[in-house]
């Protein structure tokens, strides 16, 4: 009687995570620049959430999504910012980010080094 409960309870357990796990559906693809180029390290988030990805050194990501329709924005320094609406049937999202020469000229690039301690005492 106790395996008959320890087995009806199991099999709950499982169901139960093979239920939840159909909730979300995986989303894949490649983000590309207007050249055809793969964007590596292109930001990949759910609007309104903090679910997200960074695409690899050949452009491609994959994101975990809920099963409904969703916004997904694709960023990437030196690009505009693209949103896409996938409907719920749909899991594969190519996307082509187009240049945006504002963002780089208001881009600041800071060096941190080394220095001893006898190097900074001084006017500055």
């Amino acid at each position: 009687m106790r395996l008959l409960k320890t087995l009806a309870v199991s099999a709950l357990l499982i169901l139960s995570g093979l239920a939840l796990n159909a909730q979300n559906r995986t989303m894949q693809g490649t983000v590309l620049d207007a050249a055809g180029q793969p964007v590596p390290g292109a930001g990949v988030v759910l609007q309104g959430t903090t679910n997200g990805t960074i695409t690899a050194a050949d452009g491609t990501y994959s994101l975990r999504v809920p099963d409904k329709d969703v916004i997904i924005e694709f960023s990437s320094l030196g690009y505009q910012t693209q949103t896409v609406s996938v409907p719920a049937g749909q899991n594969l999202v190519n996307v082509t980010l187009s240049e945006d020469n504002l963002t780089l000229e208001e881009t600041v690039v800071v060096g941190y080094g080394v220095q001893k301690k006898v190097n900074l005492t001084g006017a500055i």
